[in-house]
């Protein structure tokens, strides 16, 4: 895989960073050109290198098994740190992500002196980002050298559905938002999910990460520190924490990429954005069904906020939700075995907080999918190949048994 050195156009107020990317083995699978749609305003925040687009692709060309080279520089720390990048991933799912060598025209100079002072994390307007987000808030956090400067916002990165007009009304909202908060708000267009041609759902939950920081090393000159939202806390299966110990390894000489919130439940989250009457127009977690700042109130994560939202007594302030939590959907939800841990963490939430409804609907969705697929699947999958096996049998009988295919033929016929 060879990254072309990167190309800048400029379009109104906006600002087209672009790199052509050849690939023999994937021309047919993914773009040929990675491109990031970027305010003008920070055009003096583009550094020279190449950094935005390795980190953007690498995991594109583990799972291909395809060395790169970038046309350009690249931070000395950052090709350090892909090093374990590498070996984590790989370590972890080897029949996904093959360990591949990246060679480049030169190093970036190392010659930074301070970090740049900015202080960036993405939002989206889900719990994770906004608790991250409000932690970083003068008013909670109080050394100066931490607050938050800046947001950033990928347009369509937060939900597997593209619906241009949501996403025109979070950017007007999360930006009229930002400028309240006397915050930096930076939205991006991107097509870099279209090289993660791979994604079965698993495999982008383990590299997604590395999109978000990519963006904000294309800004290196102005952002020093980028805090990624983690989804849960450390103590949950592989699948969903091994981003804790792969975005650290992203830094870069200029960047510092670390997790925020790894420690902290759900819940505890919750209990934090309630008090801040700015969420209640504004946090959105739909994942199935984008409507503006609307949640549909049915899909996974629109019925484990709305049912946390309704534990900690605050769900009619919200104009962004259904004013009653949809039960039926908790219930009637199929969940594959990888995710059970979900219904029991969210069980134990309700079970703290004395809601005994919500305890046995968790426990119901977990016990009726522990039935679907360690029963009813691996049973009807037995009588359906039982069922098929002597017609299985008769094809093979037929393709190398001449007497056979006429004895059958005359059966039919008759």
């Amino acid at each position: 895989m060879i990254l072309k050195a990167k190309k800048i156009e400029y379009e109104g107020d906006s600002m087209h960073i672009s790199s052509r990317v050849i690939s023999e083995s994937l021309a047919d699978s993914i773009p040929d050109t990675l491109s990031f749609t970027l305010p003008k305003t920070y055009q003096s925040s583009i550094p020279e290198d190449m950094n935005g687009f390795l980190t953007a692709l690498l995991p594109v060309a583990m799972f291909a098994g395809e060395d790169i080279h970038v046309e350009g520089s690249v931070s000395t720390t950052l090709l350090y740190n892909l090093r374990e990048y590498q070996k984590t991933l790989h370590f972890w799912r080897p029949q996904w992500f093959s360990i591949v060598a990246f060679t480049y025209d030169s190093l970036a100079p190392s010659d930074i002196v301070q970090r740049p002072q900015g202080i960036m994390s993405s939002f989206s307007g889900g719990a994770d980002s906004m608790y991250t987000f409000l932690s970083h808030l003068p008013e909670y956090e109080e050394n100066p050298d931490f607050q938050m400067t800046h947001t950033l916002f990928i347009e369509s990165f937060d939900t597997p559905i593209i619906d241009h007009p949501t996403q025109r009304n979070k950017v007007v909202a999360y930006g009229a938002l930002m400028e309240k908060l006397d915050i930096a708000f930076v939205p991006c267009a991107t097509n870099a999910k279209d090289f993660y041609y791979f994604n079965n759902g698993y495999a982008m939950a383990m590299t997604y990460p590395a999109m978000l920081i990519g963006v904000a090393q294309l800004i290196g000159k102005k952002i020093g520190t980028f805090h990624y939202s983690a989804d849960n806390t450390h103590d949950f299966p592989m699948i969903s924490t091994i981003s804790h110990t792969l975005v650290p390894l992203l830094s870069t000489d200029a960047l510092r990429a670390d997790v925020f919130g790894a420690s902290v439940t759900k819940m505890e989250k919750l209990e934090r954005i309630v008090l801040w009457p700015e969420s209640y127009e504004h946090l959105t977690v739909c994942w199935e069904k984008p409507d503006g700042l609307h949640n549909c109130g049915e899909c996974v994560k629109c019925c484990h906020t709305t049912a946390g939202l309704d534990m900690l007594g605050a769900l009619e302030k919200y104009t962004t939700f259904p004013p009653t939590v949809n039960r039926q959907k908790i219930r009637s939800r199929l969940q594959n075995p990888e995710f059970f841990y979900f219904s029991k963490t969210w069980a134990e939430f309700a079970r703290a907080y004395g809601r005994k409804d919500y305890v046995f609907d968790f426990t119901y969705v977990l016990w009726r999918n522990r039935i679907l697929h360690f029963f009813i699947f691996p049973i009807s999958h037995f009588f359906t190949k039982l069922i098929r096996t002597p017609f299985v049998i008769s094809k093979k009988l037929k393709e190398y048994s001449p007497w056979y295919a006429r004895f059958i033929y005359l059966i039919k016929k008759t």
